[in-house]
């Protein structure tokens, strides 16, 4: 006969299981809104949501943007198209996409802001996540919803995500680990050192507190997302590639230095370790229907150095030009 605790565990049990069944329903009805072009805003995305139970509002954005992953990923493997066919097919969609300005104070806290699905897409295609060999492996340390792996498979990406609501989301994917642990922590990384082929990532942005800074060799590092992005970078085979999503602009002195300061730091320890092939100036408002608008740079790198040598290059106009449309964007990065 069972004890009173063993029927709480049971009831437990079973309201969550009601609750992962609203919220998969949820899902479906948006993936089928999105599909049919249905104009959809923040009222009618929570007037859908209290049909399944749901009244909570991040848990709203977040199972939104969970359909939204299914569909990107859906259009990123249509294999009637090229891959800029499939691009630019992904840019419109994602013009129309519902603005997800669902903000709360817990992911204004955790700078829970997910990549543009147009950015994602050349991300992965510039790793090349979307041509995987029988044994690729890649990693993911801030996964969100799984949105910048869906030019590639779940089965041959690691990811790594804190937030409860988003790794029940990466459950329902085949990835082929899901880890919840801290990934500004060096000791996540300890047994992963050199270990993928392609490391992806946008991690949260934000300024550290003095006993916050992370020493590398040399380089003080003194911002989250510069921190989060070097120890990301440890995990990569020395062969690799990684495009990273970082905050700000670089911005340049009358000499054509980068600004002195942390920026400086950062980027000479990425050019003095790794093979960098572009820091790419990207116009916020290309993030707007994510729901911010903040400026970011993507680096793009290709393999590691032999030797630790270097520190970055003086200015070069065309290159610090800003990114103002995703077909720049597909230019910049493929031609």
């Amino acid at each position: 006969m069972k004890n009173w605790k063993e029927y709480l565990l049971s009831f437990s049990d079973i309201l969550s299981r009601f609750s992962t069944i609203q919220h998969e329903n949820y899902i479906d009805s948006i993936t089928y809104k999105l599909n049919t072009g249905e104009k959809l805003n923040k009222i009618s995305l929570e007037k859908e949501a209290k049909k399944y139970g749901i009244t909570n509002v991040r848990e709203v954005k977040e199972q939104t943007e969970y359909a939204l992953v299914g569909i990107y990923r859906k259009m990123a493997h249509d294999k009637t198209k090229t891959i800029e066919e499939r691009f630019y097919s992904i840019v419109e969609f994602y013009k129309r996409q519902v603005n997800l300005s669902l903000c709360t104070s817990t992911s204004v806290l955790l700078q829970q802001y997910s990549t543009a699905a147009p950015i994602a897409y050349l991300m992965g295609i510039y790793c090349g996540i979307n041509k995987p060999h029988k044994s690729s492996l890649y990693f993911e340390p801030s996964a969100g919803n799984g949105l910048l792996t869906i030019a590639g498979y779940p089965e041959n990406f690691e990811v790594n995500e804190l937030d409860d609501i988003r790794i029940v989301n990466l459950q329902r994917d085949n990835y082929i680990k899901i880890t919840k642990r801290d990934s500004s922590n060096q000791d996540f990384f300890r047994d992963k050192i050199k270990k993928f082929d392609a490391v992806i990532t946008n991690p949260p942005f934000g300024a550290l507190e003095k006993y916050e800074y992370q020493d590398f060799g040399a380089y003080t590092i003194k911002d989250l997302d510069h921190v989060m992005s070097i120890l990301a970078l440890s995990t990569m085979k020395d062969s690799g590639k990684s495009a990273i999503i970082i905050g700000g602009h670089t911005n340049y002195d009358e000499v054509g230095r980068i600004q002195a300061g942390k920026n400086r730091i950062f980027l000479n320890y990425l050019y003095s370790h790794y093979n960098v092939q572009d820091v790419i100036n990207i116009n916020g408002d290309l993030y707007s229907r994510m729901g911010t608008s903040f400026n970011i740079r993507l680096i793009l790198i290709d393999g590691r150095k032999n030797e630790v040598s270097g520190y970055a290059p003086l200015q070069n106009k065309i290159e610090s030009n800003q990114i103002n449309t995703f077909q720049e964007l597909y230019q910049r990065i493929f031609q």
